[in-house]
């Protein structure tokens, strides 16, 4: 039996072309530490929808905030959490709200987005973290506090994989 890889399709339609382009949920679910940190096997987009509505285990969250190299801090300011509920949270080895769960996930994706067109790990974190051009000088990871902020930056990844003009 050959196992194909969980997958979503996106659909980007640019000026000038079509373009299909497939991000593997695997990717994501290695972002949020896979099966130890989700507890549970994560086998389709629809799974990956279940956990966030009951809400992702907080070792979900550090395993992330961990591969992205941030503090405490800057990663509570990201969920728009107070450092002391994450801190409870984590204490309590609770499960977190399907919000705060919902933008752990846009993190991961955007991440792992950003890993698949940047080619590199380490290149990713370090573009996510700075000032880039085409966010008209904003940096990545603070734009993703909303779905629009977000957007723009899944669209400037987009168009540095394919090669528009920035």
């Amino acid at each position: 039996i050959v196992k194909l890889p969980i997958v979503s399709y996106y659909y980007v339609k640019w000026q000038t072309k079509e373009v299909y382009f497939m991000l593997s949920e695997e990717t994501i679910v290695k972002a949020l530490g896979g099966r130890s940190s989700l507890g549970r096997q994560v086998r389709s987009p629809l799974d990956l929808d279940e956990l966030i509505r009951i809400g992702f285990p907080y070792k979900a969250g550090i395993f992330l905030k961990d591969l992205l190299n941030l503090n405490t801090n800057q990663f509570t300011k990201y969920l728009q959490l107070s450092e002391r509920t994450w801190i409870r949270v984590r204490n309590a080895h609770k499960r977190l709200s399907s919000i705060v769960s919902d933008r752990i996930y846009r993190l991961a994706r955007i991440y792992s987005l950003a890993c698949e067109v940047l080619e590199d790990d380490a290149l990713a974190k370090e573009w996510l973290n700075r000032p880039q051009y085409g966010l008209g000088g904003k940096i990545p990871l603070e734009l993703l506090h909303t779905e629009a902020g977000t957007k723009e930056v899944e669209d400037l990844l987009w168009r540095i994989e394919y090669g528009i003009a920035v």
